[in-house]
């Protein structure tokens, strides 16, 4: 389906990416936007996904275990993002907050949906680029087993 191939021409790109932060381009020609399912394709690494379907747009972030640490989670990546575009999150229910977070959708005229997503992931990227760097070190060094 669309939404794979997109997530797997995504991942072809650089074989072994640190983190995935990414607009579901497919998004705008879907009904409703599985980013559940977007997210599970890679359960190894970070990953911050947005999409925009029917006026509205949502997000959704993954953290390995291994890689939650005291200013690198689910959450806190997410803050980035919210904070950007004035909308709430939440994890899912049941969910612990480190590993999913979810950003609640909001109603976002069309004109303006590229101009704040563009906001949206520079603050995510600069966020990730900032803690996870330390993160992956402190791995590196303590010799824990990533898998990339």
């Amino acid at each position: 389906d669309a939404l794979e191939s997109e997530m797997h021409q995504l991942l072809n790109v650089d074989k072994q990416p640190s983190y995935v932060v990414h607009f579901l381009q497919c998004s705008s020609q879907m009904d409703s936007v599985p980013l559940q399912k977007a997210t599970r394709l890679y359960p190894h690494i970070p990953i911050l996904l947005v999409a925009y379907s029917e006026g509205v747009l949502k997000a959704r972030c993954c953290v390995p275990k291994e890689l939650v640490k005291e200013n690198f989670s689910a959450e806190l990546w997410m803050q980035s993002v919210l904070q950007v575009l004035k909308a709430k999150g939440a994890p899912p229910k049941g969910q612990d907050p480190h590993l999913v977070y979810n950003m609640k959708g909001k109603k976002i005229p069309a004109g303006n949906v590229n101009s704040l997503v563009n906001q949206a992931l520079q603050e995510a990227v600069r966020y990730a680029d900032q803690h996870l760097r330390q993160v992956l070190t402190q791995a590196r060094e303590g010799n824990l087993a990533l898998n990339y």
